[in-house]
């Protein structure tokens, strides 16, 4: 099979993985609410939380992490056997569940932030990052109470580890074809939360959406 076209179908499978609707469904079994017309909007767990309560919030947390976890582990059990392949098609994978996290073919392209997923795709790329990652923006989120600020941390200090380690050939330069693009992805669909950061009228986690 051509590399280009196990790229292709690595794209499609972490496209279609990343669609489903996990927070769109556990709103509407946990808390009957489309969460789509309340709050952000988005189908992420932190608006679930605000719409659907507690226990929604906590599936589609689960379901977006291993959304993202699948679309690595699938291409690299189907590209495994070909290690010129295998690393690009699992980090083409893991963004592109983020991508179609966001742009979900089954919600008419619309989703959330892609932070869960990403991180999801990131803990069965490099595992060993997760800890390196998570702890200064867990202790930011914990500290404002603002899921933006955590989700802004973890792709820009993905991105930035990710690049020293790529530099010094701990990780293959493939990954930073998931690491870059989930960075600007990411900071892209948080540009209404960035203008209530500096406008400071940010939602804090805990606040109830609004219809």
């Amino acid at each position: 099979m051509s590399p280009y076209l196990s790229y292709l179908l690595a794209i499609v499978l972490g496209y279609l993985l990343g669609s489903f609707p996990t927070g769109y469904i556990a709103g509407r079994l946990f808390g009957q609410v489309d969460v789509r017309k309340v709050g952000s909007g988005r189908t992420g767990g932190t608006n679930v939380l605000r719409s659907a309560g507690r226990t929604a919030a906590i599936v589609t947390i689960l379901g977006d992490i291993l959304k993202g976890m699948l679309a690595v582990i699938v291409a690299r059990l189907i590209w495994g056997n070909d290690s010129q392949v295998v690393e690009m098609a699992a980090a083409l994978a893991g963004f592109f569940a983020v991508f179609g996290h966001n742009y979900s073919i089954f919600l008419n392209f619309k989703g959330g932030a892609g932070t869960m997923t990403g991180g999801g795709a990131l803990l069965a790329l490099h595992p060993w990052m997760i800890p390196l990652v998570g702890i200064v923006p867990a202790v930011m989120t914990y500290i404002v109470r603002m899921s933006s600020v955590g989700s802004l941390l973890v792709s820009s200090i993905a991105l930035l580890l990710g690049s020293v380690m790529a530099w010094y050939d701990v990780i293959p330069d493939a990954s930073l074809f998931f690491l870059a693009p989930f960075f600007l992805l990411s900071w892209y669909a948080h540009r209404p939360n960035i203008s209530r950061l500096i406008a400071g009228t940010e939602r804090r986690i805990g606040d109830k959406s609004k219809a």
